[in-house]
C-alpha cells in the first residue's frame, strides 16, 4: 500500500511541476523559458507572482508532506514484515538467503544443514578457527567459526550467525559466508534457535579454557608403568564441569562395573569407568567397527580417546574407534598397552 501512495505522490509532483510552468508561460514566454531552463528562477517567479502561484505551492507542499510521512512510516513497516533480522527468527534456507543476499548481508540468520569439507585451522597469529560447507538441499554456503569445538563433518547441524555477502580479510575477498556465533549438532526436525543459543553459551565456556587444553598434546602428562607418558584427566574434568558435549577428550580410569552390551542398532560394549571418587563415566565402545576389549574385568585400568557427551550421571564417551569414512577423529581404547580401535 505504501508503494502505491509513493508512486501517486511522485506523479502528482510531476503534474504540479507542469502546472507551475503553464502559469509561468501564461505570464510570458520569457518567464516560462527561464523557469524551465533555470530552476532558481522558479523561486523568484513564485514570490513575484504569489497571487497566481500560491495554490500550486501549497498543493505541492501537501504532496511532499504525504510522501515524506509515507516513506518514514513504511521503513518501520518493512522492518516488521521483510527485515531479514526478523526473518532470521524463523527457519531460513540457504537459497532464500542467497537469492536476497544484499538485504541479508550483515543480518542475523539461522540455518540448518549437513556439514562437509570440515576443517579446523590455526591462523598465523595463533587464533583457532573452523571452516566448513553447509548444505540444506536448496544450496551450499561457507561457514566460518572462531575456535575449535568438536567435529561435525557429515553431521546435521544448526548454525546461528551473521551472513556477509562480501568479507575482506588480509587483502582477500570472501563471498557469501556466515560468521557463526554458534554451531549445534541437531536432528533435522527438532533443533530450534534456542538449542543453538544454549550451545553457544557452552562454546563460550569451552573457549575460556581452550587456550590451555586445546588438544591432547597440550594436556598435562603423567607417567605410568614402563615410564610411558599419557594424557591426564584434566581436559575431561574441565569439560564435565562445564557440561559440554561433542568434545574430543582423552584420559584414563578404573573399571568399576561391566554392563551388558547395547544391541540396538550398532552393537556397543559398555562399562563404567571411575575417573575420580566423585566422577564415573560410561564407555560405549562400538564393537561392530572395532574389536571388543577382552579380557576385561573390574579393576582394570583403561585409557581412552573419544567424544564426550555430558549428562547428569557423569557423561558418556563414544567414538572410541576408527571412522571408516574418515570424517570423524579416530578414537581408541587401551588396556595393558594394547589398543582396541
Amino acid at each position: 500500500m505504501s508503494l502505491v501512495i509513493i508512486v501517486i505522490c511522485i506523479i502528482l509532483l510531476f503534474l504540479l511541476g507542469i502546472e507551475f510552468l503553464i502559469i509561468a508561460f501564461r505570464e510570458s514566454v520569457l518567464w516560462g523559458l527561464a523557469c524551465f531552463f533555470f530552476q532558481p528562477v522558479n523561486f523568484f517567479f513564485l514570490i513575484v507572482h504569489w497571487d497566481k502561484t500560491k495554490r500550486n505551492f501549497f498543493k505541492t507542499l501537501a504532496v511532499i508532506f504525504v510522501l515524506f510521512v509515507t516513506v518514514f512510516f513504511s521503513s518501520f513497516g518493512t522492518d516488521e514484515v521483510d527485515s531479514p533480522i526478523r526473518l532470521s527468527k524463523s527457519k531460513n534456507t540457504i537459497q532464500s538467503v542467497l537469492s536476497n543476499k544484499m538485504n541479508y548481508s550483515g543480518a542475523s540468520v539461522f540455518l540448518r544443514g549437513r556439514v562437509s569439507d570440515y576443517k579446523q585451522k590455526v591462523s598465523r597469529k595463533g587464533n583457532r578457527y573452523t571452516v566448513f560447507t553447509l548444505r540444506d538441499g536448496t544450496g551450499a554456503m561457507t561457514v566460518h567459526y572462531r575456535g575449535h569445538a568438536g567435529s561435525y563433518n557429515g553431521q546435521y547441524v544448526a548454525v546461528k550467525g551473521t551472513f556477509n555477502a562480501v568479507t575482506h580479510v588480509s587483502g582477500r575477498s570472501y563471498y557469501n559466508q556466515i560468521e557463526a556465533s554458534s554451531v549445534a549438532g541437531s536432528s533435522q526436525e527438532e533443533t530450534s534457535e534456542d538449542d543453538a543459543l544454549n550451545h553457544a553459551l557452552a562454546n563460550e565456556k569451552y573457549r575460556a579454557f581452550q587456550k590451555t587444553f586445546a588438544t591432547p598434546k597440550k594436556q598435562k602428562l603423567i607417567k605410568v608403568g614402563g615410564g610411558r607418558k599419557v594424557s591426564s584427566n584434566s581436559l575431561l574434568l574441565t569439560v564435565h564441569k562445564n557440561k559440554l558435549k561433542k568434545m574430543q577428550v582423552s584420559g584414563f580410569g578404573k573399571v568399576k562395573q561391566i554392563l551388558t552390551d547395547d544391541l540396538k542398532g550398532d552393537q556397543h560394549q559398555r562399562f563404567i569407568l571411575e575417573i575420580t571418587p566423585e566422577l564415573t563415566i560410561l564407555i560405549a565402545h562400538n564393537i561392530d567397527l572395532a574389536p571388543r576389549v577382552s579380557p576385561l574385568k573390574v579393576g582394570d585400568v583403561i585409557h581412552f580417546y573419544g567424544q564426550y557427551e555430558w549428562n547428569s550421571e557423569g557423561g558418556v564417551v563414544h567414538w572410541t574407534h576408527k571412522d571408516p569414512d574418515g570424517k570423524h577423529k579416530h578414537g581408541w581404547l587401551e588396556r595393558n598397552h594394547k589398543k582396541f580401535q
